[in-house]
């Protein structure tokens, strides 16, 4: 009786165990999403402003953004790369913000890469509107959004693309882990090509603790 009784206790507990991690893997993917809807969010209304669309010129020429992408308040909000492209798909302006606060005038090959062969494929110069997700930048997990960008003659005007991007890198996954009280992490998935940037519950894979 003694060792049913036991075998009946150490299931229970297996039941309960796989619960909870259950459970935390839908808190860690939960919180990813909305970690991409705030980026979504973000790109959305900074490329309704008009101060994005002050930085354009009639031919799709951007002029010096920098006061219009302060860094450290592009930094306050969790965007690490910023990419604007025009009307023709081509890319006019590009930026990393550092964890310091800190720009440099460029964003890893990748990244161009990963827009090119989901937020702005082939043949759609004007991107898709509003398409989001998670990607893998070096191996990195990568939020991106992209929204359109209105410029020029406001009777008939031009389209192109704004991308912001948030690096989920050791730093923000600690944060969002202290915030959960889990230990999650991501790895890069590989199982689909050609769609670039997947949705949280495709792209991850977490842990819970």
């Amino acid at each position: 009786l003694s060792f049913i009784t036991q075998s009946v206790i150490l299931q229970s507990f297996s039941a309960i165990e796989k619960q909870e991690t259950k459970s935390h893997v839908q808190r860690f993917v939960s919180q990813l999403d909305n970690e991409i809807e705030d980026v979504a969010a973000t790109c959305r209304d900074w490329a309704l402003s008009e101060e994005t669309a002050g930085v354009f010129t009639e031919t799709g020429i951007v002029e010096d953004p920098s006061e219009v992408f302060q860094p450290v308040s592009m930094k306050n909000l969790g965007i690490n790369y910023i990419v604007l492209y025009n009307a023709s798909g081509d890319r006019v302006f590009s930026e990393t913000i550092t964890s310091e606060g800190d720009t440099i005038p460029s964003v890893p090959p990748e990244l161009d890469t990963i827009i090119h062969d989901s937020i702005i494929p082939e043949g759609m110069q004007t991107g898709i509107a509003g398409r989001r997700g998670i990607s893998s930048l070096n191996n990195d997990p990568v939020i991106l959004a992209g929204y359109p960008v209105a410029y020029g003659n406001q009777s008939d005007p031009h389209e192109g693309t704004m991308v912001m991007a948030r690096l989920l890198d050791t730093s923000r996954i600690g944060d969002i882990d202290q915030m959960l009280q889990l230990d999650g992490s991501l790895v890069p998935y590989h199982g689909k090509e050609g769609t670039g940037v997947l949705a949280a519950h495709e792209a991850e894979a977490a842990q819970g603790g």
